[in-house]
């Protein structure tokens, strides 16, 4: 009885090892939306109500991002350092292309080119996610795949 109950342990643990992974892959799909829906944010504050920066920092809240620390961060030191603290949680492409935006975001005088620049970013970043995405369902499927298969394989080598 003993062995057995062993067996089913050692199996869930290795097939939640998976799951974890594909739930993780999830987690930083919903915080990359989350960066994106600031980038949109940003734009519509920067046409509707000329507002500076650090205000449009302030007002905007998701819960994904905050789970990261990332509010905490971007509303203290603005966008770059708030990037820069969550840099192992963004593809580097993706990464790069947001420190670019951050790095030339505030610079001109003209609501018009702010929002030009945040649209180009915003049709830039959906491209990359785009294909992120389509390689990372590949992944979360494999993850899931290979935590039963191996659990089951553990349970085999251990009967």
């Amino acid at each position: 009885m003993i062995k057995i109950t062993g067996i089913i342990l050692i199996s869930s643990a290795i097939s939640a090892c998976g799951a974890y992974l594909s739930a993780r892959i999830t987690q930083r799909r919903k915080f990359r939306k989350a960066l994106y829906e600031l980038l949109l944010y940003i734009k519509n504050c920067i046409e509707n109500g000329r507002l500076p920066l650090n205000r449009i920092y302030g007002n905007f809240n998701n819960s994904d991002a905050e789970k990261y620390g990332f509010l905490k961060v971007l509303r203290q030191s603005g966008l770059k350092d708030a990037l820069i603290s969550v840099k192992d949680e963004l593809p580097e492409e993706l990464y790069e292309l947001y420190l670019s935006f951050a790095e030339s975001a505030g610079k001109s005088l003209y609501s018009s080119s702010e929002s030009a620049l945040c649209a180009r970013y915003a049709e830039l970043i959906k491209e990359k996610e785009k294909t992120i995405a389509e390689k990372e369902a590949v992944k979360q499927l494999l993850f899931r795949r290979l935590g039963i298969l191996c659990g089951l394989l553990a349970a085999l080598l251990l009967i």
